[in-house]
């Protein structure tokens, strides 16, 4: 399964690159690598910082390599983990994907978390598609493979460019994780759900050019528009409920209730 995965990087320096080898880097804070790495808590704890950078070469192939390290005071490296990604990409345009590598290297030195807290790691490697090779961040029982890596840490920011931002790279996650598309939806909303409102406001709204109603069952009665517009919005808020630290009930936004507002 892993060989169907891939990385894809919207790149748009390579519009007008031609055979050439491009290099891309990318430097991250200690508070960009917030609960975007394994071992969150470590890593932050220690100040460490992260770079990535890949090579696209002009045949075809690429080497990715993600490096977190600790500076200390006087500029040395303290800490420094650093795993090497190979394999090929595709490119369409200004889109290039990164397929799943084939090979892989890694070499970790936790500097003051080594002994008590995790295993240094010297050159562990795996070859040929051989995911099964290569253990590292050993920490008592558990450990991990140089693959996991990966996609592992840094999924979004991986994906983020000068182009595409952190910000828009999770509302297209979120798109595609709600199976929403650029042609699914009217150009503007075709309703308006109410909320919240003053009883004596609300003869008001029948002056509203839009649909409007607190339920949006009856919304999705008013026509095409309406009816798949209401069916996203219900997507949006059973997703939401599901991904709460107490998952919720699904079904919560036809359930819900207008609110009176009083003075």
């Amino acid at each position: 399964m892993k060989k169907l995965l891939s990385i894809a990087l919207s790149l748009c320096l390579l519009l007008s690159v031609a055979l050439a080898d491009v290099t891309l880097t990318k430097v991250y804070k200690t508070e960009d690598l917030v609960s975007n790495t394994f071992h969150n808590g470590f890593v932050t704890a220690i100040g460490m910082t992260g770079e990535n950078t890949v090579v696209l070469k002009d045949d075809g192939t690429y080497e990715y390599t993600k490096r977190l390290m600790q500076t200390a005071e006087d500029g040395t490296v303290a800490a420094d983990l650093v795993y090497t990604f190979t394999g090929t990409y595709t490119k369409d345009g200004d889109t290039v994907v990164l397929m799943f590598p084939t090979a892989g290297t890694a070499s970790e030195n936790w500097g003051p978390l080594a002994g008590s807290y995790f295993q240094n790691t010297e050159n562990a490697s795996f070859a040929d598609s051989d995911y099964a090779a290569g253990v590292v961040q050993c920490k008592e029982a558990e450990s991990h493979l140089i693959a996991d890596l990966f996609e592992g840490p840094y999924l979004l920011d991986s994906l983020t460019t000068v182009r595409y931002p952190r910000a828009r790279m999770r509302r297209l996650a979120m798109d595609a994780a709600l199976d929403y598309s650029a042609d699914a939806f009217p150009a503007l909303p075709p309703y308006l759900h109410l909320l919240g409102a003053q009883k004596d406001a609300l003869p008001l709204l029948k002056a509203a050019a839009l649909p409007v109603s607190h339920s949006l069952a009856r919304l999705a009665e008013q026509n095409a528009p309406c009816r798949a517009v209401v069916d996203a919005q219900l997507r949006a808020c059973d997703f939401g409920a599901l991904c709460r630290k107490k998952p919720e009930p699904m079904g919560g936004a036809l359930r819900q209730k207008i609110i009176f507002l009083t003075n």
